[in-house]
């Protein structure tokens, strides 16, 4: 039983580690085309952008067995991960359910990153009858196997699929859909059911991909009294971190909050460059912060850091 009833059936406690082996070829196959026939590429207005994490409900009832109906998924698309969740009006653990372990049970993401409303990729989470609860991401594309996922249960109802952005190629958007397959016939005798979110398989909206944004911290490193022309005891080389950055080499200059100039150079003490999204070390720059009313960095000419004091 499915959404549209014309539609043909086809990182916390419970985590378990991914594996590429589920139950046998012919089986998985047969689930995966049964779901693909009932999912409806219904043509839809363009949609904005939908900002990460991206949450849709669904409704209520509309599936007969309740440890098969979604209420709501949940993508976030940040940093290096991805990560798919959905929640059940009641929840099945994977690791000890029959209906995960010998029924047809599984959870099936389809994947869209191109805009064409084709499916690009797809992450599926199944149980082996052995009780080992995994995740995969294959290449529909491609015909290939993408990468391990890590799947996940949590809160006595909640699902969870986890992979790197780059098993997908790092869109700047993507769509979902989920069809949460659920086997009854094992204990109840009754039919599966596919509850897809959004309804009549349609595609979510396109949900963005936003990187954190730059961070620059600035604060008091080692002592540069000796070997300097800087006297007071408190005068101390800057040490800085930073994230987020775009790659590559980047410039920087080191400034006083008053105004006054202090001696910068353009490598790091140790002789390395401020390079990279990402790093940390001292910069060749030193001062007694205290008689500039605090030093501050500026990366680039506009990634600007704190302003340290001591």
């Amino acid at each position: 039983m499915a959404n549209d009833p014309t539609a043909l059936p086809h990182l916390r406690p419970a985590l378990r580690r991914p594996a590429w082996l589920g139950r046998a070829a012919g089986r998985v196959a047969a689930v995966v085309v049964a779901a693909a026939g009932s999912m409806i590429c219904a043509a839809s207005p363009v949609a904005a952008r939908a900002p990460s994490p991206y949450t849709k409900v669904d409704s209520v009832g509309d599936v007969s067995i309740r440890r098969g109906d979604v209420t709501r998924i949940r993508v976030e698309h940040d940093g290096p991960w991805v990560q798919l969740q959905f929640w059940a009006r009641v929840g099945s653990n994977p690791v000890t359910s029959l209906s995960w372990r010998e029924g047809t049970t599984r959870a099936i993401w389809d994947i869209e990153v191109e805009g064409d409303r084709d499916v690009d990729f797809r992450a599926v989470a199944d149980t082996t009858s052995a009780g080992d609860y995994h995740g995969t991401v294959d290449n529909v594309t491609g015909g290939t196997a993408a990468c391990a996922a890590e799947a996940g249960f949590f809160d006595g109802r909640a699902y969870s699929l986890t992979f790197r952005r780059a098993c997908i190629g790092n869109p700047a958007r993507l769509r979902v859909r989920l069809d949460f397959a659920f086997d009854a016939s094992v204990v109840a005798g009754r039919p599966v059911t596919h509850d897809l979110v959004p309804n009549r398989g349609r595609w979510s909206d396109p949900i963005s991909h936003d990187p954190p944004p730059p961070s620059v911290s600035v604060g008091r490193g080692s002592s540069a009294v000796n070997g300097s022309d800087c006297t007071s005891l408190d005068c101390s080389w800057l040490s800085i971190s930073y994230s987020n950055l775009p790659n590559g080499n980047h410039s920087y200059s080191c400034n006083t909050a008053n105004g006054a100039s202090f001696w910068s150079g353009t490598t790091y003490r140790n002789g390395g460059r401020v390079s990279g999204s990402n790093g940390s070390g001292e910069l060749w720059c030193y001062a007694d912060a205290s008689a500039f009313g605090g030093v501050f960095v500026v990366i680039d000419g506009q990634y600007r850091s704190n302003t340290a004091s001591w």
